[in-house]
């Protein structure tokens, strides 16, 4: 039996067994019976790649920059950090206090220009979050959270808004900073990945007045989903960012009240 090349194809088969089997290349059809079983004017396929694309598409807009890449840069640029330069901090009863204690959620570093804060969060990014920075997927081992649960680990994200030894000398917009804690934490846990289904608003620009806090929402809720986890975000020269500071200060806070698993370091 032929069928006409115009207009496009259309098949309408019947009865009891298989109306539509196709095992190799190309199109095979296998019709039986009599009577109306199937009829189709409109189709549209979809796959597991559709769903793929999406991610890495979801992971190249929040790739607006490389934290990790950043971090080195700086390394490079200030020579190798020093861990006698920032030991001392981890005994600090005030770093102690928020590491440890559940209503310590934010830690402000202040301190000259060229006192060393910089180099002193990388010691922190270095010794506390290890798995993000040498840049293997954070598995971590079990331990206790607040109210007794057992907990899966720590993890964290940190950003560097001053981005030394890069060719990039603007600074970051709040949005920036959003995106690129998001991005570390997708980068070690996978399952965050279905958190990042709104593509539209990772490719709105930094510009649109409502980006920080939609994206403060894709945060929380991956925040939500690391309940068990305790989660460090360091942003190193926040002060610095001329853009959105003003709401990215404000939705730390928020994120801070809706998250108890959460410390803030900056």
């Amino acid at each position: 039996m032929g069928y006409p090349r115009e207009p496009p194809m259309k098949f309408e088969y019947s009865g009891v067994g298989d109306q539509f089997n196709n095992s190799s290349d190309g199109m095979l059809n296998v019709s039986t019976g009599s009577g109306t079983t199937f009829n189709a004017k409109n189709m549209s396929f979809g796959s597991s790649s559709s769903s793929i694309s999406t991610i890495d598409r979801a992971l190249s807009l929040l790739h607006h920059t490389n934290p990790k890449a950043d971090k080195a840069a700086i390394e490079h640029e200030k020579g190798p950090h020093l861990p006698i330069c920032s030991n001392w901090i981890f005994s600090h009863p005030t770093f102690v206090a928020w590491r440890d204690e559940p209503h310590s959620q934010l830690l402000w570093i202040k301190g000259n220009s060229g006192t060393g804060k910089t180099m002193l969060l990388v010691g922190v990014v270095n010794k506390l979050l290890p798995g993000v920075s040498n840049g293997q997927k954070k598995h971590g081992d079990k331990k206790e959270v607040e109210g007794g649960d057992e907990g899966e680990g720590d993890i964290g994200a940190y950003f560097f808004c001053q981005r030394n030894g890069t060719n990039d000398s603007k600074l970051p917009h709040a949005t920036t900073v959003l995106k690129g804690l998001i991005y570390l934490l997708v980068l070690q846990k996978d399952s965050l990945k279905d958190r990042l289904d709104n593509l539209s608003i990772l490719e709105s620009s930094d510009q649109d007045s409502n980006s920080v806090f939609i994206l403060s929402e894709i945060l929380i809720n991956m925040l939500l989903d690391l309940e068990k986890s305790r989660v460090y975000f360091i942003v190193d020269a926040i002060g610095a960012i001329e853009e959105g500071l003003e709401q990215l200060l404000a939705q730390i806070n928020y994120i801070s009240e809706t998250c108890n698993n959460i410390r803030w370091l900056q």
